[in-house]
């Protein structure tokens, strides 16, 4: 099929199958980035990420190069000189901007060239000249800005197939295919930008081809469309195919655009996506009604209602459209189906195709289309589509063969093993005249409350997937006499109630396991289990009298003093155990937890640790930048270290005051000095700070500052030393720490849980630390503890 010559890359997609690739025969290949194959005339490089074409590995018998999905920037003429015997070459899908003028000038044996989806801005006429055997050339997509041909093309007279244009092309011009009038086309695509234009009349006059194809948009140009098929009349064609016709707004005109498909003469006409109205489908179907055009196809097309569509009754119905084949695919909105509220449409359609059109109902005013059917639809079709829909179609005369039957006589409607899942009951309102009804071989999942039918005797609905028929399911059936309902997966719970014609054979339960295969004429459930008001009685019953024994008990026992006595020796027990391990020796990983704010880190690292850390004898100090765990919540952070850590200094400023996770850390730490005289707490007054000023949350603090002694970091250089010797005095001696849980840890954890973040996110982000002093930090080392990189917190 000529189909597959010319793919006209992505302009006829659907239309078009590919090729299925030759075997390739296991062969010792050059060394290289292709696959050398079929005794040295194909080469395989696709998507090998080349950047240039690999002409050194290529052996001069090549007839077939693949060099697709690359990043090929340029065709030079040295790229395939070695190669006289080249007859197919594919470059498609690189970022060719440029072809140099002699690149093909010694393979004048090459058909097939291939350079669609790259960046050429010109047609590469030049290059192209030498190919007079060329026959099918792609080279859409790409970034011309124009669709001029050179007349050089003319001189290719064996060309077959022709794909050209781009997303920039904004118009065509009469002159641009000139150098076609004297060649006889298999297929021709042009595509054009999004927004066309302009479109000179008699701009496609002079291309002969037998499959014509067209990507462009004409929302801001719809009367391009009659000049192009005026220049399309009075020739034939096997397909026409239109791609996105309308890409972002519905066509809201009143001009018959489709006027000329009256005289086109064409076997198949494709529009391929792009947005249809009802208006605008109704002026192609009024026109295809008298056109010479056999098959129609409506495919991954956007459809929608018009707002201003007046429904005039029969005349605003397509009541002659005489197809041979009607497909509809992939259409996301079943309304285009009854785009009229009607089915006539259909009506003179030898063959309908229904694919992935997800429509499972018809409005009422169809049934009265219906006539006696029995139709076998494709294996391929929905049949959840098609299990209504073919009611109507009467006058088919071709199908294929599934089990999907669908009968309609009057009183009796069968949509026998057609997969539907549920039942729309509006309609059997109206069903005056129903009797009968078979819904057997479904896959119907439950059985709908208040679903009525006044006239219907019979309902079969065995072999379907719903598990429970409670006793509303056809109360408002008042003549119903026959129900047939076996091999169901029925759950034996209490709403299921049983009243059948044809019991119990085929009845077994399914749900719970307990029951499995069950008959279910043996379940027979007690009055407890399905009286849920007795249920509930019960469940109160005996939860007030649990409740009221325990209180009993507690009264006679006197419970609750003696929790609240085992409470309070539990927590001095905790007390004194805590007491005892603040005053042993090697039983703390820190001497001190260093609390301050992220404005004080530079006082903090250039003054503090230095004299504390750099002496003969340091001291272990825990800070949150250097020594928190990575990977872990910043919360359990905070309280691990503290209670790692002998004494907790603060850094008192306005920073620290205004810092969320100081005040955090103040918390944790009066929480540890519960019942101790806060020895453990040392305060370092850095700035002058009133105690009157500070907030109300802050009374911990104010307390602490007006009753403890504090130290206060002199600005006067001179005094400072005797800061030190203070502050040394109250930390106390250092002494040997146990080993830190954390003191080695594994720096191949690179990857920091989003837990770890800034403990001081407002403060980092006015204060960005530089890197140098991050480094600076890492230098302190303390005496047999390794620690990672610093993380910035």
């Amino acid at each position: 099929m000529i189909w597959k010559w010319i793919y006209l890359t992505s302009l006829l997609p659907g239309a078009l199958t590919s090729p299925t690739p030759p075997s390739r025969p296991n062969t010792t290949a050059v060394e290289g980035p292709c696959h050398i194959y079929n005794s040295g005339h194909s080469a395989d490089c696709r998507g090998r990420q080349l950047e240039s074409v690999p002409w050194t590995q290529f052996p001069p018998t090549l007839e077939e190069i693949d060099l697709s999905s690359n990043k090929l920037q340029a065709i030079l003429a040295n790229d395939f000189l070695r190669l006289p015997r080249l007859r197919v070459l594919l470059l498609k899908f690189n970022n060719i901007s440029h072809i140099d003028s002699e690149a093909f000038k010694n393979n004048k044996l090459l058909e097939h060239l291939d350079i669609f989806n790259n960046s050429l801005r010109e047609i590469p006429a030049t290059a192209l000249t030498p190919l007079l055997n060329l026959k099918q050339l792609m080279m859409s997509n790409n970034l011309y800005d124009h669709a001029t041909l050179d007349e050089s093309f003319s001189k290719l007279v064996h060309l077959k197939v022709l794909s050209m244009g781009g997303p920039l092309v904004m118009g065509l011009k009469k002159a641009d295919f000139q150098p076609l009038k004297n060649m006889r086309l298999h297929g021709f695509a042009i595509k054009c930008s999004s927004n066309l234009s302009y479109y000179e009349p008699g701009s496609l006059e002079v291309v002969q081809t037998m499959q014509m194809g067209f990507d462009m948009a004409l929302d801001q140009r719809s009367v391009a469309l009659h000049h192009m098929l005026r220049d399309l009349a009075n020739k034939t064609f096997s397909v026409i195919q239109f791609r996105n016709l309308f890409e972002f707004t519905y066509y809201m005109g009143t001009d018959d655009i489709f006027q000329g498909l009256r005289y086109v003469t064409a076997q198949q006409l494709v529009f391929h996506r792009g947005k249809f109205n009802e208006n605008l489908l109704r002026m192609a179907l009024m026109n295809l009604e008298v056109a010479p055009i056999r098959n129609l196809r409506l495919q991954y097309i956007d459809f929608a209602r018009s707002p201003t569509f007046i429904d005039n009754g029969g005349d605003s119905s397509i009541t002659d459209l005489a197809l041979d084949e009607l497909d509809l695919w992939y259409i996301s909105n079943p309304d285009v189906l009854r785009f009229d509220w009607r089915f006539t449409w259909f009506n003179k359609i030898k063959h309908l195709s229904i694919q992935y059109v997800n429509f499972n109902s018809v409005p009422c005013d169809a049934w009265a289309e219906m006539g006696l059917l029995r139709l076998w639809t494709s294996p391929t079709i929905d049949y959840r589509t098609t299990t209504s829909l073919t009611n109507l179609l009467e006058k088919v005369e071709t199908a294929s063969v599934s089990p999907c039957v669908v009968c309609h006589h009057g009183a009796i409607l069968g949509p026998v093993h057609c997969d539907l899942d549920q039942l729309d009951i509006t309609y059997f309102e109206k069903a005056n005249s129903l009797k009968e009804l078979l819904l057997s071989g479904n896959k119907i999942k439950f059985i709908p409350f208040q679903w009525g039918s006044p006239s219907l005797q019979s309902l079969a609905l065995d072999g379907n997937s719903f598990g429970v028929i409670s006793k509303a399911s056809f109360r408002d059936m008042p003549r119903l006499s026959h129900l047939r309902a076996g091999n169901n997966p029925f759950h034996c719970t209490c709403e299921l109630h049983i009243n059948l014609t044809d019991w119990p054979e085929n009845y077994k339960c399914y749900h719970p396991e307990a029951f499995l295969n069950t008959v279910v004429s043996k379940y027979l459930p007690g009055r407890v289990a399905c009286d849920i008001r007795l249920v509930i009685i019960i469940c109160v019953a005996t939860t007030m009298l649990v409740i009221f024994i325990l209180m009993l008990m507690c009264y006679m026992f006197d419970l609750p003093w003696y929790t609240k006595a085992t409470f309070q020796i539990i927590r001095a027990k905790y007390r004194a155990h805590k007491e005892k391990a603040a005053g042993e020796a090697g039983s703390f990983t820190y001497h001190a937890f260093i609390s301050y704010s992220h404005s004080d880190a530079d006082w903090v690292r250039d003054q503090l640790l230095p004299c504390l850390e750099s002496d003969k004898n340091p001291y272990r100090l825990c800070i949150h930048e250097r020594d928190f765990m990575p990977g872990r919540w910043i919360i359990d952070n905070i309280i691990d270290n503290i209670e790692s850590s002998r004494k907790v200094i603060f850094v008192l400023s306005r920073h620290f005051v205004n810092s969320e996770w100081c005040n955090y850390e103040l918390y944790f730490a009066q929480q540890r000095a519960m019942g101790k005289t806060f020895n453990d707490v040392i305060l370092v007054v850095k700035e002058p700070l009133d105690p009157s000023s500070l907030p109300s949350k802050y009374c911990k603090l104010k307390k602490m500052l007006s009753t403890k002694t504090y130290l206060e970091w002199p600005q006067q250089v001179s005094q400072q030393p005797f800061f030190w010797a203070q502050l040394k005095s109250v930390l106390g001696k250092p002494t040997v720490t146990r080993e830190g849980r954390h003191s080695v840890r594994s720096i191949a954890s690179s990857v920091i849980g989003s837990e770890v973040v800034d403990r001081k996110a407002e403060e980092a982000q006015l204060n960005a630390e530089p890197k140098n002093k991050i480094n600076k930090m890492n230098n302190y080392e303390l005496s047999n503890q390794t620690h990672i990189p610093a993380v910035a917190f």
